[in-house]
């Protein structure tokens, strides 16, 4: 009864305050402006006029996830199995169907509310009280996700402001309200403890993927919230039923690709990996994850665990007193002996990227042991050590060596691993890093790599930075509306893909369409801008928290408010932080510090001579990055000859998913007894730069695309 009093002294203030707001009123809602990160939150989920209290409630959420859920968690997972306790969830998630019905009848769904009925139905009898799912088996009516909240949306309500509470799985006003709903609609409220039953059942099923991001974010809060947000604008819009097509590919001409007088190898995947061009390619980064990852009968917490996470040594160093210790994972290998490869990741990235734990286990499982690190534009990194604006590569490549001798001597004396050799493999900015260290450890040895890989690294850092603005500044094309749209039809088709699993791909699969992403060449490149944007926001954070106004950043840093610092920050674009951050950085160093100098100091063309005569380095690239230029390619294809690997396709690291990729790396990285296969190829079909006359190496391909693809 006081349930519904609530409810009844809420219902006006819902109707009256949270009307769906004009979209296009004001200036910012017509094209011509790049969309930020805090403009999409915002019109997505509504504004945080209460973030202080908001934030209070978060730490509540927090503490009450760390202190009570984790050990109970850990006891908890370690007695049911994770089959018993996804059953028990299916179970309250059935009980709760009266809400999902009546939500289906107020957005006169009357087929939809068919089909919650008969899946109540099916599953409270078949499928024995809901632990089973024959409704979706046998009969094919899968889950609904509907609630009041939806109902709501679907009367015209906007979301209203960013409301959170304790223990509560909504974001905003309207959905909170929606909940109480749904609580009082739930059987589970008959039932004594059903509801606590089932709570905890949830954020045990939640914790470890809470964990990974909460550990990972500079500012928890905020990455959360626009988590959320952007799911259920897409829930609430059912972009799902009505996806975004995107556009027929059509055939460029083919890249430029090296001579065969350079010695370069070439490999040839574009037959069955079936490009879609470098922006999208570089998208299936994303499809690239651990083979024994949630295969194990217990959840990640359990004492029992088996997955390849639960492996890990998980150790750290010290690099400053009085500062947080720098924390690193380490796999080891049955073999003390056996070789060590230590994995540095692209910007931005924490230790507990699942690419990079991705990467350890390709290389644990050819018989290594495997160490990940945080990138140097991390806060993990950042915090560690004296601050100082990384970008300029000299600088970054001399911290990242000291740590790694403090790292390697914590290995030596603390792990009992005593490895034969010791392999630096980095990715995209790590592969920058890594061939830096190379430089420096050919004048000055002291951590005895005997091999140095480099996948995918950038030659020009300005060149790929503009590239990062130029992939954000699409949106300009958009009106708020559209970007909505766009944004969310992402979203939607990027949770989608993650959902599943994606094995390896192999030459077998020719023409398979498995592995086609559902993105337009726009999406993509904005997916990339933004992401490279939320990595600059974090660093800036990171920056204004540590330094103060020494940072530059107007704005001032509040532990409860940040909404206005974010506004501020997300006006960073790649450029702006060289220009106002690194420059003047630089400048306190050296006064004849240019945009120029330091961009030809920070590039590879200034390690030229290490790359063309070290015999330790090997690269492996793809024609097609869009982070490369043709003057880029063909610096690299002169003066790296045989110790490149050039792929005819797959964008920027977008080949990782793809099993002949994954065996280069073993091989290069002298893991493979036998090397990858090379095949020289004459033409490089489905690429996607097109060439250019001035670059003194173009060659014009075939403009068809390879047989069994679906572009054709």
């Amino acid at each position: 009864m006081k349930k519904w009093l609530v409810l009844s002294c809420l219902l006006p203030v819902l109707f009256s305050g949270c009307a769906t707001r004009e979209t296009d009123s004001d200036e910012l809602s017509q094209p011509g402006h790049v969309r930020t990160p805090s403009a999409i939150v915002e019109d997505f989920g509504g504004s945080d006029p209460i973030e202080p209290f908001n934030r209070v409630m978060f730490e509540v959420n927090d503490a009450l996830m760390h202190y009570l859920v984790r050990p109970f968690s850990w006891v908890y997972g370690s007695i049911l199995p994770k089959e018993v306790i996804q059953r028990v969830q299916m179970a309250s998630d059935n009980l709760a169907f009266p809400g999902r019905l009546v939500s289906c009848l107020l957005q006169a769904k009357f087929t939809g509310s068919g089909i919650v009925l008969t899946r109540f139905v099916a599953n409270s009898t078949v499928g024995i009280a809901g632990l089973f799912d024959p409704a979706d088996a046998w009969f094919g009516m899968p889950p609904r996700n509907e609630n009041m909240g939806q109902a709501f949306a679907s009367w015209g309500i906007g979301p209203g402001f960013v409301l959170l509470l304790p223990l509560s799985t909504s974001i905003n006003f309207r959905d909170q309200v929606g909940l109480l709903f749904d609580s009082v609609l739930d059987l589970k409220i008959i039932i004594p403890y059903a509801g606590t039953v089932a709570g905890v059942n949830r954020a045990v099923n939640l914790y470890d993927d809470y964990v990974i991001i909460t550990e990972t974010a500079a500012d928890p809060y905020d990455y959360l919230k626009m988590g959320f947000v952007a799911a259920r604008y897409a829930q609430v819009n059912e972009l799902a039923k009505n996806p975004l097509v995107p556009p027929s590919a059509q055939p460029l001409p083919g890249p430029w690709i090296p001579e065969d007088s350079t010695g370069n190898r070439i490999q040839k995947i574009s037959g069955y990996y079936c490009p879609q061009g470098g922006e999208i390619d570089t998208v299936k980064f994303i499809l690239f994850g651990m083979r024994k990852n949630d295969v194990s009968w217990w959840v990640k917490s359990s004492l029992w665990n088996t997955d390849f996470v639960s492996a890990a040594c998980s150790r750290s160093v010290r690099m400053k007193e009085g500062a947080p210790k720098l924390h690193y994972q380490l796999w080891k290998a049955e073999n003390p002996e056996s070789p060590l490869v230590v994995l540095l990741p692209g910007v931005g990235s924490y230790y507990k990227a699942p690419h990079l734990r991705a990467l350890a286990e390709l290389f644990r499982d050819g018989g290594c042991s495997a160490l990940v690190l945080s990138s140097t534009f991390n806060k993990a990194f950042i915090e560690t050590m004296d601050f100082r604006y990384p970008g300029y590569t000299p600088d970054d490549a001399a911290c990242l060596r000291d740590v790694l001798k403090k790292v390697m001597e914590d290995v030596r004396e603390n792990t009992g691993l005593k490895p034969s050799r010791t392999i630096l493999v980095g990715s995209s900015m790590g592969g920058l890093h890594a061939l830096f260290i190379a430089d420096m450890e050919k004048k000055n040895p002291s951590l005895g790599f005997s091999r140095y890989v480099a996948l995918n690294p950038p030659v020009d850092l300005q060149y790929a930075l503009s590239r990062f603005d130029n992939f954000t500044d699409i949106s300009k094309k958009w009106t708020r509306e559209e970007c909505s749209r766009q944004v969310g039809d992402i979203i939607m088709k990027y949770v989608d893909i993650l959902s599943r699993k994606h094995p390896p791909l192999s030459a077998r699969e020719n023409g398979s369409h498995n592995h086609v992403l559902p993105f337009s060449k726009d999406q993509a490149s904005f997916m990339a801008g933004l992401a490279f944007r939320l990595t600059l926001r974090e660093l800036l954070l990171s920056a204004r928290r540590c330094q103060g106004d020494r940072s530059g950043i107007k704005t001032e840093f509040n532990w409860w408010n940040r909404s206005d610092l974010y506004r501020e920050l997300d006006t960073f674009s790649g450029m702006k932080y060289v220009e106002e951050c690194i420059l003047p950085q630089q400048k306190k160093k050296d006064p004849s510090a240019t945009l120029e100098k330091m961009n030809r100091e920070s590039g590879l063309r200034a390690i030229g001579e290490t790359l063309r005569n070290n015999p330790a380095v090997r690269v492996i690239h793809n024609i097609d990055d869009p982070l490369l230029s043709e003057a880029d390619r063909c610096f690299l294809s002169d003066t790296l000859g045989s110790k490149i690997i050039w792929f005819d396709c797959g964008g920027h690291l977008g080949c990782l998913f793809v099993e002949e990729y994954q065996k280069t790396i073993l091989a290069e990285a002298g893991v493979l007894e036998e090397p990858a296969k090379e095949s020289f190829v004459p033409g490089i079909p489905c690429g996607d730069i097109p060439c250019r006359s001035e670059c003194p190496r173009a060659k014009c391909l075939p403009d068809t695309p390879p047989s069994g693809c679906p572009m054709k």
